[in-house]
């Protein structure tokens, strides 16, 4: 792309097949340069910040080393602030040990040296409280990736068979308690015992609740319990119960207070508001639930958060009939380049989409859309018949301009699902919200109504 050191146009419009003339290269290669500038800058930032939050880490390990406790723990704080702030996972780990480590030297160290057999307690309380830290980051990375469930069976037998023993000795502090609950929790979600999740959930939430520990020093760690416990009464529940609406608008408050992890608290407050009302059907409180959604600001947010929090926001409206607010929310999702969307959950979005279209009556796009979508899938068995499914026929139905003959072929769809789902033994992702739309098709009825019924069988 270069002739004696300069940008060769002709070279540059080779690359790009451009059709236009000359005089728009001057602007194509400003514009690239921008992005690449504008990139590199971004990469530098991030750059550094990682160096920022190393330098701080050595330099804590270096003061408390020499016992200089006051300014170690100046150190921590500003390593806190950059890894809550920055969603610096692989620092927290390390970062919570060298608070506990600190905490132990500082306070206590003085009254407890003398005392080898309290000292031996305290270091194994502090071993069993990481290694449960260390599972329950595993199961989250083993729930995230549902789909392959099996090659992880071996392993969460294993770390079951650890949290029982734990529990059989008796012996662990109510912090310790509370990691064990809250892993046992997401031990019986994997499991699909979801009366054994709700157990556990509440005994990890009554367990921190007795002791202002939690809410004070782990607030992000507190709600996140509050927001498990809230999408399992919800789950199960037929109405807005006043205990729900207790539970909510706890984390509603906790979500003002002002911390370096308010941003988190808002958002399991928020993921926690749309999920009430989704599984609810609570189309009366639509307005107030988007325009608080409306109003906060993801960017903040992991990927895997971002994601989750927008489909439940994308079903939401799809429930609620907002057809062109679903399709906003799906077009920038997929305009997010930064966001790496897993494929079963892309194809769903690829479906939601087509869904939306056909609502807004685009027909035309529909063809070429359903196009593109059976192109992403790849032999995914039972799935990709499913989806192959609902894709074609949505399409072809846009075809049919009589009304009747558009209800017999919303019914065949309807039926042809069901006997793919009859013929499988996994889970069809998606099924039922694409069985709530197809019956609003066929009898004519608001959505949420369908999903109520459907929801109380």
């Amino acid at each position: 792309m270069l002739k004696n050191g300069a940008p060769d146009d002709k070279e540059i419009s080779k690359l790009f097949r451009s059709k236009k003339k000359k005089t728009n290269i001057a602007y194509l290669k400003n514009y690239l340069y921008k992005k690449l500038l504008s990139e590199l800058s971004h990469y530098e930032n991030k750059d550094s910040i990682k160096r920022e939050a190393f330098i701080l880490n050595e330099e804590f390990n270096f003061l408390f080393k020499r016992k200089l406790f006051d300014a170690a723990n100046k150190q921590l704080k500003k390593l806190e602030k950059i890894i809550y702030e920055n969603d610096m996972y692989e620092l927290q780990f390390s970062f919570l040990l060298n608070k506990n480590n600190l905490n132990f030297s500082s306070k206590v160290q003085q009254q407890i040296l003398n005392n080898e057999k309290v000292v031996n307690q305290i270091v194994e309380n502090l071993a069993i409280r990481y290694k449960l830290i260390f599972i329950h980051q595993n199961l989250i990375l083993f729930n995230y990736d549902k789909g392959n469930l099996a090659k992880y069976k071996n392993k969460i037998n294993e770390f079951e068979n650890y949290i029982s023993q734990i529990l059989e000795k008796n012996s662990t502090l109510n912090r310790d308690l509370y990691h064990i609950y809250n892993n046992k929790s997401l031990i019986a979600l994997l499991k699909g015992d979801i009366e054994a999740q709700r157990k556990a959930q509440y005994k990890a939430l009554n367990i921190i609740n007795k002791s202002n520990y939690y809410k004070k020093e782990h607030p992000a760690l507190y709600a996140s319990t509050l927001q498990n416990v809230i999408q399992n009464m919800a789950s199960g529940a037929k109405k807005f119960s006043a205990e729900l609406k207790n539970k909510l608008e706890e984390l509603k408050e906790l979500s003002k207070n002002k911390s370096i992890v308010q941003s988190r608290i808002k958002y399991y407050y928020l993921n926690s508001l749309i999920y009430v009302h989704l599984n609810l059907f609570n189309t009366e409180y639509y307005k107030m639930v988007i325009e608080e959604c409306n109003k906060f600001d993801e960017t903040d947010l992991s990927q895997g958060l971002k994601i989750g929090f927008q489909y439940n926001k994308i079903l939401y409206q799809l429930f609620c009939e907002d057809f062109s607010g679903a399709l906003d929310e799906i077009i920038k999702i997929f305009n997010d380049k930064k966001v790496n969307i897993r494929e079963e959950l892309f194809l769903m979005l690829s479906v939601i989409q087509i869904i939306c279209h056909y609502e807004i009556k685009n027909y035309f796009l529909l063809d070429s859309m359903s196009r593109s979508a059976r192109r992403k899938i790849k032999g995914r068995k039972d799935q990709d018949h499913f989806e192959r499914t609902i894709i074609k026929g949505v399409t072809k139905i846009a075809s049919i301009m009589d009304n009747r003959s558009r209800k017999k072929a919303f019914q065949k769809l309807y039926q042809d699902l069901q006997n793919i789902k009859e013929q499988t033994d996994t889970e069809l992702i998606g099924f039922n919200e694409l069985e709530i739309w197809l019956q609003h098709k066929i009898q004519n009825r608001p959505m949420a109504a369908i999903g109520k019924e459907l929801a109380a069988k």
